[in-house]
């Protein structure tokens, strides 16, 4: 295995990677609003 296509491999692992760690943060942000905004809702009914 030549230098070109380790590097090559490695480049793709990282990207994998980034687009795991970025889809990862990305639902739990959403996770955190909809959380949030069930949360805001409660408060609302609950003090009516």
């Amino acid at each position: 295995m030549d230098v070109h296509a380790q590097s090559m491999v490695a480049a793709k692992m990282f990207i994998n990677i980034s687009v795991l760690s970025i889809a990862l943060n990305a639902s739990f942000f959403g996770y955190l609003l909809y959380s949030n905004r069930l949360y805001d809702v409660g408060k609302c009914c609950s003090s009516m």
